[in-house]
């Protein structure tokens, strides 16, 4: 661990001299700033101060907490294996074109092409390698790079915003169109190193995010891990359960059996453990909705378009899919429209329990299958 006292500094290497000196001549020693000692103790002090920073700084840098630079990426590769986000440049292509077959030549990297924006000065971007040209040639593209580091430079662009910096060897060239891609910052230590400690944490075995991707890697589309003790205690009964589903929420044997023999591989010993299938289940739904005053006071079509959008919305951006809650999707639908003084749903099937299923639904709901009816106070 580091120290936790300060570094020596200036003042207390130079009472130190001092100090040594008096005791070994006695009183009669001038150790006074500016007396013919301090030609001794002052270069002294001054790298003594120097070489306890420099200590310190080489220890931090072996610390992945303090560590900075290709020490800190050189100490999280080799204990997280996890790469540094690096700063690059953004890369893209542009469109030489001349009016008619001409001179053969090279349009050589380094040659500039500037994009006009909003801002008072042009973006500059840069051919990136040497690149030939045929006589018969009246089009191409060239590969461009940006010539800052970092985002911001993303471009895409074509005619009257697009010039040439510098010349070619065939002055009918012009750049007609030009795409760059935007560059990166170099990731900051913090980022970098927060991620790699996430990183290997979601790879270690019995975490959520390794037993799910143990399973999509075995060919799941669809993946629910639910803990044993996710229904409190009372549902408790240690075994916890994954569902596993095909992009179409179906779930084979041959699918079922891969993901069995990829969670065995990753989940904790001694962990009981379920891998068990999906369904789609279609549901049809009836929505009641009082309103504060008499339908026929109201835009009957907008209440109605209102309250199925809200319905449909809220039902399909829940991720939890499989359970099903009515009061959810009614405050979705009261908040929708003003007129709308309270509403009722029913559902088919109904609103089911919060439970281990052998098969999970996936429930799904389309405009085709509500039905609203619309009622006085």
């Amino acid at each position: 661990m580091p120290a936790t006292t300060p570094l020596p500094a200036l003042d207390g290497l130079l009472s130190a001299f001092s100090g040594a000196v008096r005791a070994a001549g006695g009183a009669t020693k001038n150790t006074r700033r500016g007396a013919g000692y301090d030609a001794l103790g002052g270069p002294s002090a001054i790298l003594w101060a120097r070489q306890a920073l420099r200590d310190r700084d080489l220890f931090r840098q072996n610390l992945v907490e303090t560590a900075t630079g290709y020490r800190l990426e050189t100490i999280v590769e080799r204990r997280y294996s996890v790469e540094r986000v690096q700063q690059t440049y953004g890369a893209g292509a542009a469109v030489f074109e001349r009016p008619a077959a001409g001179a053969a030549g090279t349009i050589y990297r380094g040659t500039r092409v500037e994009v006009l924006g909003d801002g008072p000065r042009p973006e500059v971007y840069a051919v990136a390698e040497d690149t030939g040209v045929d006589a018969a040639t009246t089009t191409l593209p060239v590969p461009v790079r940006a010539t800052r580091p970092g985002p911001g430079t993303g471009v895409q662009a074509s005619g009257a915003r697009i010039r040439l910096a510098d010349s070619v060897f065939d002055s009918t060239f012009a750049v007609t169109q030009l795409r760059c891609s935007a560059g990166t910052d170099e990731e900051p230590a913090a980022a970098y190193l927060s991620r790699a400690r996430q990183q290997k944490l979601d790879s270690r075995v019995g975490y959520h995010k390794r037993i799910v991707q143990a399973c999509i890697d075995a060919g799941a589309a669809n993946v629910v891990l639910l803990d044993a003790g996710v229904f409190g205690e009372d549902d408790d009964f240690g075994v916890s359960h994954v569902y596993v589903a095909d992009a179409g929420y179906a779930t084979s044997a041959a699918l079922l059996d891969a993901c069995f023999l990829a969670v065995d591989r990753v989940h904790v010993a001694g962990c009981d453990m379920q891998v068990l299938g999906m369904e789609v289940t279609p549901l049809t739904a009836e929505l009641t909705l009082k309103l504060w005053d008499s339908p026929g006071a109201f835009d009957q079509v907008t209440i109605r378009r209102r309250s199925l959008d809200a319905l449909l919305a809220e039902f399909g951006r829940r991720k939890d899919a499989w359970l099903l809650r009515h009061d959810a999707l009614l405050g979705a639908v009261v908040a929708a429209s003003p007129e709308i003084q309270s509403a009722s749903i029913s559902t088919t099937p109904g609103e089911p329990t919060a439970d281990f299923a052998a098969v999970l639904p996936r429930y799904t709901l389309t405009g085709t299958d509500v039905t609203i009816t619309l009622q006085g106070p």
